[in-house]
């Protein structure tokens, strides 16, 4: 019989905490988004469409490195060599060092992962369920072709600030071109969470350009990056553009005051 990850409270399987109230509204002052958003506004002369999605992000950026460690609910959609390859899984994550602990919820049910920058040689420990699970722990280079079997970002490049800090690379790589529409969604939801999201998207396919459209999603109460979304070019006009990928950060809570044994498999309340 499968184990449960312990310290969580059952439900549907296994359920995820509640997001973390601790970071409010009040505790963050005015609006970020609205406040930067009316600040570019004011600049004279023609700016770059991307300039105040920049500004956005990089706000962003610095809400979330500000915070200790989080757990969440991290959900990934990724096309790998033409198929789709969803995951769903608890996360654990501690910024310094870089520390990810992730239990499988859909898609390799009750696998669990362990990474530690600096720590099991750099590389990834994992184990799986069922007969596979027999072997136990294996260790997995990050970049590795098992390890990047069904995703296009190593492990060393999960979490929302990292998550960000591709957006910034990325629209920073695209300032030389200005055939790009930038749209503003103010009120838009991820699941009940109020957000704003950023999209922007290439009017004409460009070699430069990896993905036609870009959207991401900023937690009006928080400030945080919770969620990208990466589509392709269409093959023609009249087709919508496909989904390359789509990350998520979910049922946050910060600051939880993780230690190292939080991220070692030797942890007796994990099924190493």
């Amino acid at each position: 019989m499968q184990k449960r990850l312990p310290n969580m409270p059952a439900a549907q399987g296994l359920a995820v905490i509640a997001l973390c109230t601790l970071l409010s509204s009040a505790s963050l002052g005015a609006d970020p988004v609205a406040k930067i958003a009316k600040a570019s506004s004011a600049k004279s002369g023609k700016s770059h469409p991307l300039e105040t999605p920049l500004e956005l992000v990089r706000s962003s950026l610095k809400s979330i490195s500000a915070v200790q460690d989080y757990q969440a609910t991290f959900i990934k959609k990724e096309i790998v060599r033409g198929v789709m390859y969803p995951h769903h899984t608890l996360l654990k994550f501690r910024p310094k060092p870089h520390s990810v602990y992730m239990f499988y919820l859909k898609l390799h049910q009750g696998r669990e992962v362990i990474y530690v920058e600096g720590r099991n040689d750099n590389m990834i420990v994992a184990h799986e369920t069922g007969i596979a699970g027999l072997i136990g722990a294996i260790k997995i280079a990050p970049t590795s072709a098992t390890a990047m079997a069904e995703g296009t970002n190593p492990i060393t490049r999960i979490g929302m600030a990292k998550m960000a800090e591709g957006v910034i690379d990325q629209w920073e790589r695209e300032l030389p071109y200005d055939d790009i529409d930038v749209k503003y969604y103010p009120n838009a939801k991820l699941g009940d969470r109020p957000c704003q999201v950023i999209q922007s998207t290439y009017l004409a396919p460009r070699k430069q350009f990896k993905y036609h459209m870009t959207r991401l999603y900023l937690d009006k109460e928080t400030n945080f990056p919770v969620r990208v979304e990466q589509y392709g070019f269409p093959s023609s006009q009249n087709q919508k553009p496909p989904l390359a990928g789509e990350w998520t950060y979910k049922d946050i809570k910060v600051n939880v005051g993780f230690q190292n044994i939080d991220f070692d498999p030797a942890n007796p309340k994990y099924n190493y």
